[in-house]
Parts: C-alpha cells; sequence; structure tokens
C-alpha cells in the first residue's frame, strides 16, 4: 500500500509540473497527443489543477488535502471569484469529454464480462 501511495504522489507531482510548467494548460490547448500519454486518474488531476491554480476549493477531500499540499495554492473565500480563461475552459471540456468517454468504455466493457460471467453460471 504504500507503495502505491508513493508512485501516486510521484505521478501527481510529475503530472502537476508537466501540466503547468511544461504543457501550458492556462495559455495552450489540450491536444490529443497529450490525452494519449494521460492516464484516467491523470485526467481528473489535471483538470482539476486548473481550477486550483485560481484557488477553487474542493468539496471532495481527498482533492482538496492534494493541493493544500502546494505551494501555490491559494484558496478563495468564495469559488464564484474562479473564472477560467477560454483556454482553460476549452482544457476543461476536452479533458472532462475524454474522462466521460473513458468511464462510458470502461462501463462497457464491464457489462460485457458481468454478461458473460451470467451466462457461464447459467451452464
Amino acid at each position: 500500500m504504500k507503495k502505491i501511495v508513493f508512485v501516486s504522489i510521484l505521478c501527481f507531482g510529475f503530472i502537476s509540473a508537466f501540466s503547468q510548467a511544461i504543457y501550458n494548460i492556462d495559455t495552450k490547448r489540450i491536444n490529443n497527443d497529450l490525452l494519449g500519454i494521460l492516464c484516467d486518474d491523470e485526467l481528473k488531476w489535471v483538470r482539476n489543477e486548473i481550477y486550483a491554480r485560481h484557488g477553487y476549493v474542493f468539496t471532495t477531500k481527498e482533492i482538496q488535502a492534494r493541493f493544500e499540499r502546494e505551494s501555490w495554492y491559494q484558496p478563495v473565500s468564495d469559488n464564484s471569484q474562479v473564472k477560467l480563461s477560454t483556454v482553460e475552459q476549452a482544457n476543461v471540456a476536452i479533458l472532462k469529454n475524454e474522462e466521460d468517454k473513458r468511464n462510458a468504455r470502461a462501463n462497457a466493457i464491464k457489462a460485457y464480462f458481468k454478461k458473460m460471467k451470467a451466462g457461464v453460471a447459467k451452464k
């Protein structure tokens, strides 16, 4: 378990640096090349980092705790103060769309195997 947490922390640290400093997700639209290298969890974290960089206060404890560990994170008193640029809004939509597509694909695969399993059990 410790190994998984450590790898997750390393992975998120890389993604955070990658998404902001290297890829400039605040000024550059995300493309299919980037989507292709991000795993499912990374999509969620990169999408939420866009909000976190504006001080968004998250209702999910896991997400809030993660960003509170960042020196650059400065929470706002009211989330209505958070205003994303046009590029950031587009990137959030792109990331969310990819998350939704992957979730739908995963759910279809799970349903298929559940159906297969039920068919085997009947025999």
